[in-house]
């Protein structure tokens, strides 16, 4: 009987790998599909030569084949995906949150610093508020052909006169000193000031932001004369609202960005996010959900201002958007505790469109993209923020606009990032939009520096979530597919 049974198994090894190749042979499809669960193209069979034999990529595309194609794939996925809607599960795109069931349930969801570094003291907050944009004075801003200012946040739009010139993009870009990394704290991060105290949100060491400040100057060096690197870190919301609900909180604020401005190349321009919404919460503005992770396409406006205008172009007035109103938005905070507090303090949803025609596409193989709605209308209702872009996906999307700019840029980001896409279609031709974690050299064609030749890229912006910054892989996954 023992012989019979040793028997058994190599024959029924044989019945599955002959049922395999008869399905991958047969009944497979051969060429990339999209998954609507994944929002993401599944592989295709991989090309057959000496040559893929010869290095590995057969085999390797082969496996990724075989773990896209078999049987029930996508049923199991959809399957999964209801069980974890059902149970509530805290596992989504980018945060996992554990949030306790009390009168304010999203009071207590930081961690005040790393695990293993050491606190440095915090510091009192500037006595005069620092600029937004981390640049020398004569260079903070920007300024049209008649070098005045532009506006900082949303305003209402202006006609101009018609015998006016059209708007002349200015960047100064000045000469940096030398840095030297001991001028800098060991410690630097976000820090609230409440009471006459400070109290550290986030806290990273300085080794790690002059690394990921290398990776910032890697990809500033692939633009063409004249072009930029715009980098921002942005809060997620609960540190918003921590302060928020802290009696006597007088200031937000961070200060990591000046090491970053110091140790990046001249044209590598650098904005606090954290000041921005810090005093704009304080005046008592919109600017993050309640019941979600995420900023207010709002408060969005209010940096991408900064940020645009920083580099010399004139920021699209928040009216001049499209926008569509939703509500009671219930965000993935609720989604994973759906508490009566959050229900009964529901969110406001504003989404926006570019009003000039424009078409949003995503690279499907290298040379062929694929057009997908801009704003995703059967995203679940706890999911609505991610409605943009359908979503953080890979492995390459350009929004394309009829605007009568001539320049295309590239947004680095997490989902952080989906509501600030449509607010650069105004400053450009083409906004190209990649997700590390997601992106496939072989599906969009080349490497990251490939596609910022080939698509004639001429400013970068990085926009992540704060999870996403110094202390994640996130930025590394970058400098790995230049």
């Amino acid at each position: 009987m023992r012989k019979i049974g040793y028997m058994i198994w190599p024959i029924l090894w044989t019945l599955c790998l002959l049922a395999i190749g008869l399905y991958v042979g047969v009944f497979a499809g051969r060429e990339q599909d999209f998954s609507e669960n994944e929002n993401r193209m599944l592989a295709g069979f991989p090309d057959v030569s000496a040559a893929s034999f010869a290095d590995g990529m057969f085999m390797e595309g082969f496996e990724n084949y075989l773990l896209d194609r078999f049987p029930g794939r996508e049923r199991a996925i959809g399957f999964s995906q209801s069980l974890r809607d059902l149970i509530s599960f805290a596992d989504y795109e980018d945060f996992l949150a554990v949030i306790e069931a009390d009168d304010d349930p999203l009071t207590s969801m930081l961690d005040t610093s790393d695990e293993g570094e050491i606190s440095a003291p915090v510091p009192p907050p500037p006595q005069i508020p620092p600029a937004h944009s981390t640049l020398p004075p004569e260079s903070s801003g920007s300024s049209d052909s008649s070098g005045s200012s532009a506006p900082s946040g949303p305003v209402e739009s202006v006609e101009e006169p018609e015998d006016l010139p059209d708007p002349v993009r200015h960047v100064v870009i000045p000469e940096k000193p030398t840095p030297v990394a001991e001028d800098f704290p060991t410690s630097m991060g976000m820090y609230m000031w409440a009471n006459g105290q400070g109290s550290a949100l986030r806290q990273y060491g300085r080794g790690r932001i002059i690394e990921l400040t290398g990776v910032l100057n890697s990809y500033a060096d692939l633009l063409p004369e004249g072009g930029t690197l715009s980098f921002t870190v942005v809060p997620h919301s609960a540190y918003m609202i921590r302060s928020a609900n802290t009696q006597g909180c007088e200031a937000l604020y961070s200060n990591f960005e000046q090491c970053v401005y110091a140790f990046s190349r001249d044209n590598v321009f650098v904005t606090s996010t954290t000041d921005i919404l810090g005093s704009a919460q304080l005046r008592g503005e919109y600017v993050y959900f309640r019941t979600d992770m995420h900023w207010t396409p709002y408060g969005t406006h209010l940096v991408y201002s900064e940020m645009v205008g920083a580099i010399g172009h004139v920021p699209t007035p928040y009216s001049d958007f499209e926008v569509t109103v939703e509500e009671p938005f219930l965000g993935t905070y609720y989604r994973d505790n759906p508490t009566s507090y959050m229900r009964n303090n529901a969110d406001v949803l504003e989404l926006l469109r570019p009003r000039f025609p424009h078409e949003f596409l995503r690279i499907t193989a290298p040379g062929e993209t694929r057009e997908i709605p801009l704003l995703k209308e059967t995203a679940r209702a706890n999911d609505r923020y991610t409605v943009y872009l359908g979503g953080p996906a890979g492995p390459w999307s350009i929004l394309r606009s009829d605007n009568g700019s001539t320049d295309n840029c590239l947004i680095i980001t997490d989902s952080f990032g989906l509501a600030f896409v449509p607010m650069l279609s105004g400053q450009y031709r083409e906004v190209h939009y990649y997700d590390p974690r997601y992106f496939n050299a072989n599906v969009a064609g080349g490497s990251v520096a490939d596609l910022i030749e080939r698509y004639e890229i001429k400013d970068v912006f990085v926009v992540i979530g704060e999870l996403h910054s110094f202390n994640s892989d996130f930025m590394y996954l970058v400098r790995n597919h230049m």
